[in-house]
C-alpha cells in the first residue's frame, strides 16, 4: 500500500505494525527526513517514505502497489492530473485507489473553520469576505492572538496557495484520463459507513449530496490487463 501525502509516516507505521507492506510518498523533504526511522525499523527494497519529484514522480516502479490511498491530501494538490497519472503508473493492474478529502461545497472550510470562503473566487473579493466575517465576530480556528489584518492576510494566502477544491466529477475526470475506472458503489459504501452509519436514508439520495457538501470519497481501480 502507498499512502500519498503521508506526512511523517504515522499511518505507514501503523500499517507496518499490523503486517502490511506499506510505503509513503511526500513532497516535503523535512517529513521524509523525520520518517527515516522507519527505514531503520523495517528494511525494504525502497525507502519506506519516498520523496516526490516536482512533477509528482515517485521512486517506486511501475505496477507495484495493490492499493494507493490518501487522506485529506488532494485538496492541497495544485496540479492533480500528473498526480493521477503517477498513481496509475505505480498501481498494479486490478489494484485500487481510495481518496478522502473535504468536499468542494462544504459550508465551513475545515483548515481555518470559516464558512463559504473557499466558495469564492481567488481574488480580492475573498480577502474582503474574510475581513468582513471577522468584523462580524466569526473568528477562525487559528491565529487567535494575531491582529485582524495579519489573520486576514494569512488565511487569504493559505486559501489561495494551499487549497484547491474540486467537485467529485472534476476529480473523477482526472482519474479517468489517467486510465483508471471509477468505482462509484465502493465510494458510496465507504461514505455511508464513515458518515451515516445509523441514518435511515436511501443511499441513492444521500451519497451524491454528502459527496458534494461534506466529505468527498473517490474510489477507482486500474483495469486488469484482460479487461
Amino acid at each position: 500500500m502507498l499512502d500519498v501525502g503521508c506526512g511523517r509516516g504515522d499511518l505507514v507505521m501503523r500499517l507496518r505494525q499490523s503486517g502490511v507492506r506499506a510505503f509513503g510518498l511526500e513532497v516535503e523533504p523535512r517529513y521524509v527526513k523525520s520518517g527515516e526511522i522507519l527505514d531503520q525499523l523495517y528494511s525494504d527494497d525502497f525507502p519506506i517514505i519516498g520523496l516526490a519529484g516536482p512533477d509528482g514522480r515517485s521512486p517506486f516502479p511501475n505496477d507495484y502497489f495493490d492499493w494507493v490511498v490518501s487522506f485529506q491530501v488532494l485538496e492541497h494538490v495544485r496540479e492533480l492530473e500528473p498526480v493521477a497519472r503517477e498513481m496509475s503508473r505505480v498501481l498494479r493492474p486490478g489494484g485500487s485507489t481510495v481518496h478522502i478529502l473535504p468536499a468542494r461545497y462544504r459550508v465551513v472550510e475545515p483548515h481555518y473553520s470559516l464558512p463559504f470562503v473557499h466558495w469564492l473566487p481567488k481574488s480580492p473579493v475573498r480577502a474582503r469576505f474574510i475581513s468582513m466575517l471577522m468584523r462580524l465576530g466569526v473568528r477562525p480556528a487559528v491565529m487567535q492572538d494575531h491582529d485582524h489584518a495579519t489573520i486576514t492576510a494569512s488565511i487569504y494566502r493559505y486559501s489561495n496557495e494551499e487549497t484547491f477544491y474540486r467537485t467529485p466529477s472534476r476529480i473523477a475526470g482526472y482519474f479517468k484520463s489517467a486510465g483508471l475506472r471509477m468505482d462509484g458503489p465502493r465510494a458510496t459504501k465507504a461514505l455511508l459507513k464513515s458518515r451515516l452509519p445509523k441514518w435511515p436514508v436511501p443511499a441513492m439520495l444521500v451519497s451524491p449530496l454528502m459527496n458534494w457538501l461534506w466529505t468527498t470519497v473517490v474510489c477507482a481501480r486500474k483495469p486488469a490487463s484482460q479487461e
